[in-house]
């Protein structure tokens, strides 16, 4: 299974990384960071659980947009940045984990985790991706199966993929790049 993981991030690695940096210095990176968090292949296997086998690119591609696959979580202390309503969530998030609401950072609207979920989102659509019995935004398992499962009920909801992408972030250029990029994943995969 984990050479099945390295084989998928370096041809992950091939299509994510910008063409005029070489492959030795990409690849490396890309490989020892997601290696760490999550493997490539078990974010199709929890994307696909909720998504469907034609979809569960449209995660990994999120993935890459949001955060670099883990490697930007976002610098803003979430207390600072969030709304009020959205700081309400945080709170309970918090208590929940028994974790002080100082402790998040995400993104500078106050997303968190690996896939920039704001916190009523979470609140609403938790996940314990791992199995470990904790819903935590900031496990990346977690994460993932919570957007999975958003993405689900965003696409029927609307009843189009870009429909539903437009939900998770509301810019047409994010859905754009979101779309492109997922239909590169499954043009190499399938």
């Amino acid at each position: 299974m984990r050479k099945l993981c390295v084989v998928f991030l370096l041809v992950l690695t091939y299509i994510l990384c910008p063409r005029e940096i070489s492959s030795s210095v990409c690849i490396p990176d890309l490989l020892a960071h997601l290696t760490q968090r999550v493997c490539g292949s078990e974010v199709l296997d929890i994307a696909e659980s909720y998504l469907g086998n034609e979809r569960k690119y449209l995660i990994l591609a999120i993935a890459q947009v949001e955060t670099g696959h883990g490697q930007n979580l976002g610098k803003y202390r979430t207390v600072k940045v969030a709304n009020r309503t959205q700081l309400k969530y945080l709170r309970k998030i918090s208590e929940r984990l028994h974790v002080q609401s100082e402790s998040f950072h995400g993104s500078s609207a106050g997303a968190l985790g690996y896939m920039q979920i704001m916190p009523q989102t979470w609140w609403q659509y938790q996940q314990d991706g791992n199995g470990d019995g904790v819903k935590d935004p900031r496990d990346p398992r977690d994460s993932i199966a919570a957007a999975s499962l958003f993405l689900s009920r965003m696409i029927q909801e609307e009843g189009s993929v870009s429909a539903g992408v437009l939900r998770y972030n509301r810019s047409k250029t994010y859905v754009k790049k979101v779309i492109n990029l997922t239909n590169k994943l499954k043009q190499q995969y399938d």
